[in-house]
């Protein structure tokens, strides 16, 4: 298999992993991915049929991205926010105060 196809192979197993979200399987391919990369530059120029697959991986790739962002994102604001520690006039912790609270009359 030229170093070409073998990248050609590996982007559309990591493409059909990232289209299912499965990011874990997409991970395991990196390895290869960048040693096929390697080789098939090394081989010379990439052949121009592997634009499309480069092109589908980024966008791959970027909204694997997004879907990660919006994940953290929501963990991030599941996990209760501590309150922020301040000091007394003395030095010492001051007692914790309770956040304010917004009461509205409009149901």
């Amino acid at each position: 298999m030229s170093p070409a196809q073998a990248l050609a192979d590996l982007l559309t197993r990591e493409n059909a992993a990232l289209a299912a979200l499965d990011f874990a399987a997409a991970t395991a391919l990196l390895t290869a991915k960048e040693a096929a990369v390697a080789e098939a530059l090394a081989a010379g120029a990439l052949p121009p049929d592997l634009a499309p697959l480069i092109a589908e991986n980024r966008r791959r790739l970027e909204h694997a991205l997004q879907v990660q962002r919006r994940v953290l994102g929501m963990m991030a604001r599941a996990v209760p926010q501590a309150p922020a520690q301040r000091y007394g006039a003395s030095g010492s912790l001051a007692a914790a105060r309770s956040a304010p609270v917004l009461v509205s009359a409009r149901a």
